[in-house]
């Protein structure tokens, strides 16, 4: 019965299956971040979206959003923090590089591959490394119903039961 939450009237079943989602990007929000930090959100993908609107509704903080494959333009040692939003052994190289010494590194993806890691490269720099698990679900429907993080953009495709193979296949 804990994990079950009423929906509110005025939230739609699509914006409300959206709750867990804003509820696992809200782990990143306890992380501590300013806005004179430099930071990007590493990923070509909704919940990096989705990662940036959170934060900026919760703390204020809107890091910039950034293919993990084209960090070229990006200045090696030049960010105090980065999140991942696709845990994958080029986003943890590339984190690596882009952070000053002594930068935060948040790691709040589910994936449930090995991933690996140069860790001399990270204990030369002192980087931290963060997980972020899952904010308060309650405050995540609360988002969503006060409108305060968009969502319609990032909802996919509906399909009826019937058609549960297709969807996903």
């Amino acid at each position: 019965a804990n994990r079950v939450y009423a929906i509110p009237s005025d939230l739609s079943f699509a914006a409300a299956a959206m709750a867990e989602p804003v509820s696992a990007v809200l782990a990143v929000a306890d992380v501590p971040l300013s806005t004179g930090q430099a930071g990007v959100i590493l990923g070509d993908n909704r919940i990096a979206v989705l990662t940036q609107r959170v934060l900026q509704a919760v703390t204020g903080v809107a890091p910039m959003v950034v293919c993990s494959t084209d960090v070229t333009g990006l200045p090696e040692n030049s960010l105090d923090y980065v999140i991942e939003s696709e845990l994958t052994n080029q986003v943890l190289q590339s984190a690596i590089r882009l952070l000053k010494p002594g930068g935060t590194m948040i790691i709040k993806s589910r994936r449930q591959a090995h991933v690996s890691i140069d860790f001399l490269a990270a204990l030369r720099k002192e980087i931290i490394i963060r997980f972020a698990h899952y904010g308060c679900f309650r405050q995540a429907v609360q988002l969503l119903s006060e409108k305060r993080v968009f969502v319609d953009d990032l909802i996919g495709r509906h399909f009826p039961l019937s058609e549960f193979d297709r969807a996903i296949a």
